[in-house]
């Protein structure tokens, strides 16, 4: 499987672990992490603009935040 595609795969389970993790450091460090393969995706292959990618972690960012609110 190409790197991107791994990276992909990655990025939306960690998505799914956001979804249900409370501990704001484990928060912290899956966050991180998504944004690390992110950025190197980003210098791979493909050049992808990283403002974007940016805008697309802090939209995560917000959703999770509102959902933690509402719980």
């Amino acid at each position: 499987m190409p790197p991107e595609v791994e990276a992909h795969r990655e990025i939306r389970e960690l998505e799914q672990m956001l979804r249900l993790v409370e501990d704001e450091g484990e928060r912290r460090r899956l966050l991180s992490r998504v944004n690390f393969l992110l950025a190197r995706t980003a210098r791979g292959g493909r050049r992808g603009d990283l403002r974007i990618e940016q805008a697309y972690l802090e939209k995560i960012a917000e959703r999770l935040d509102r959902r933690r609110e509402r719980a």
